[in-house]
Order: structure tokens, then C-alpha cells, then sequence
């Protein structure tokens, strides 16, 4: 009976110490389900946190980007204007123009003036800014007897204007770098390469740089080149009579000057039909001889 009762208390001791076990590694394993979630979701959390921070910086440059495209850039239109006239007193005309010209901001480049037996002509290049252009041409053309030509003409280079423009800031960058990279050169190779880069790269800045000082000035002062000519009037002379007979006279001694050379030029037919004619009789002569 002693045995029966130990028997059941140990059984039952174990029963108990079995279900305590499996509570609490029930508690356990669903803890660290907890905790393992938990730390699956921080760091999802933490990517998609960090992915949106480098979308927002991405946004943040593409913006300050098209922030640089959008700068708005004043037009560069390039004008030029041929412009020809006919005057009637050429002396009093050019020195109105030279006060028309100084009176406007503007200034003459060149001229090219030609003296004939019937005209007088001189070509004139004048720079004007780009806002009188139009107006210069009207004062100019105004007192005019006739405007023989008139042609306009407007270039745009505000697109080789930005092209160039962004084109010598890269340059100049790489120029920067070139020269930080030559401070930290050891050998002299490396330094006469290094100088070399700089060499052209220091050319191509000053090309754009002149490409862009012309465009400036072609487009703030614009071009008006002028043709002025006046034609002069000369009275024709009417031979009387006797003058008429001299000159009669003249074009028939002319005439027969003429004629006499143009024989000359055909002497080669002229022998042939001598040589042919002294055939021809020598050939009637023995005819008559044989009769």
C-alpha cells in the first residue's frame, strides 16, 4: 500500500512538472515571435524610411536642375541691313549721313569711296546698337532719290549663345580639378602630362571665350551696310552739218580700214583660187595648141 501511494505521488509530481514545461516554452516561443516580428518590421520600416529620404533627395536635385534649365535667357538676335541709294549732290548728302550716324549712337566702321567718269560711289559700314537699328535705316533712306535695294536680315544665336556659355563653365571646372590634380603630382612625368591637359583645355576655354565676346558685340551693335551712288548728267553734243560730213568721212576711211583686213584674213582663199585659175588657162592653152 506504501508503495502504491509513492508510486502515484511521483507520477502525479511529473504530470504537473510536464505541463509547467510546456507553458513556458509556449511563453518563450511566442515572445521571441513577437520580438522577431518586431524587429521585422523596424526594419522595414527603416528601408522604406530610407528609400523615401533618397527619393526626396533625387526630387531635390532633379529640381535644382530644371531650377537651372528654366533661367530664363535674354534673346541674341544678330541684325543686319544692305541698304542701296541714289543721291543727286553726293557732297552735300555724305555729310548729312555722318550727322545722322553720330546723331544716333552710332559710328562708321569703313568706307570704300570710287570716283567714275559718269558716277560717284561709296560703300559705308556703319555699327549701330541693336535698339536704333530700324530707325537708322528710315533716317537714312528718307531724303533718298531711290532706294535701289533694301534687304533685312535677323539671325538667332541664342541657342549657340547657351550651348557655348555651358560649355566654357564645364571647361573651366575641369580646369579647376586639373590644377588641384598637378599640387599633388610627384613625378615629372606626371606634372608634363598633367600641363599638357591643362595646355589645351586652357585653348579651347579662350576659343569659346572669343566666340562668345563676338556674338556679344554682333548682337549688341548691329551692321548696316550703305551703297550710295550719284549718277552725273552730261549733255550730249549734236554735229551740225559739216561736222557730219567729217564724221561720214571718218566711218568710211574706218569701213575701208575694215575691209582691207578682212581680205587680209582670207589670204589662204585667195591662193588657192590664183593657183587654180593658173591651172585653169595653163589647161586652155594646150587645148589650143592641140587644135
Amino acid at each position: 500500500m506504501k508503495n502504491i501511494l509513492i508510486t502515484s505521488f511521483l507520477l502525479f509530481s511529473f504530470i504537473c512538472f510536464s505541463s509547467c514545461m510546456s507553458k513556458s516554452f509556449q511563453e518563450k516561443t511566442s515572445s521571441n515571435m513577437e520580438e522577431g516580428g518586431n524587429f521585422a518590421l523596424d526594419e522595414s520600416v527603416q528601408n522604406e524610411s530610407s528609400s523615401v529620404s533618397e527619393t526626396n533627395e533625387e526630387q531635390s536635385i532633379e529640381g535644382k536642375h530644371k531650377s537651372e534649365e528654366t533661367i530664363v535667357i535674354p534673346e541674341k538676335i544678330i541684325k543686319t541691313a544692305s541698304v542701296g541709294i541714289e543721291i543727286e549732290d553726293y557732297k552735300t548728302e555724305i555729310l548729312k549721313i555722318r550727322e545722322i550716324v553720330k546723331a544716333n549712337n552710332a559710328y562708321i566702321s569703313t568706307e570704300d569711296e570710287k570716283n567714275y567718269s559718269n558716277s560717284i560711289y561709296n560703300n559705308i559700314i556703319i555699327r549701330v546698337k541693336n535698339e536704333d537699328f530700324e530707325k537708322l535705316i528710315n533716317l537714312l533712306t528718307v531724303d533718298a532719290n531711290k532706294v535701289t535695294y533694301k534687304n533685312i536680315n535677323s539671325q538667332d544665336v541664342t541657342e549657340e549663345f547657351v550651348d557655348i556659355a555651358a560649355r566654357l563653365k564645364t571647361k573651366k571646372e575641369v580646369e579647376i580639378r586639373y590644377t588641384e590634380i598637378l599640387k599633388q603630382a610627384k613625378t615629372i612625368r606626371e606634372i608634363l602630362d598633367i600641363e599638357e591637359e591643362l595646355r589645351q583645355i586652357r585653348e579651347e576655354i579662350e576659343a569659346k571665350e572669343g566666340r562668345l565676346k563676338y556674338l556679344n558685340s554682333q548682337v549688341d551693335l548691329s551692321t548696316i551696310n550703305l551703297s550710295i551712288t550719284q549718277y552725273f548728267i552730261t549733255d550730249r553734243y549734236e554735229p551740225g552739218f559739216f561736222g557730219k560730213i567729217g564724221k561720214a568721212l571718218s566711218n568710211g576711211w574706218d569701213g575701208l580700214l575694215l575691209f582691207i583686213i578682212g581680205v587680209m584674213y582670207l589670204w589662204p582663199l585667195w591662193l588657192i583660187l590664183g593657183i587654180g585659175l593658173v591651172i585653169m588657162f595653163r589647161i586652155i592653152k594646150r587645148k589650143r595648141r592641140k587644135r
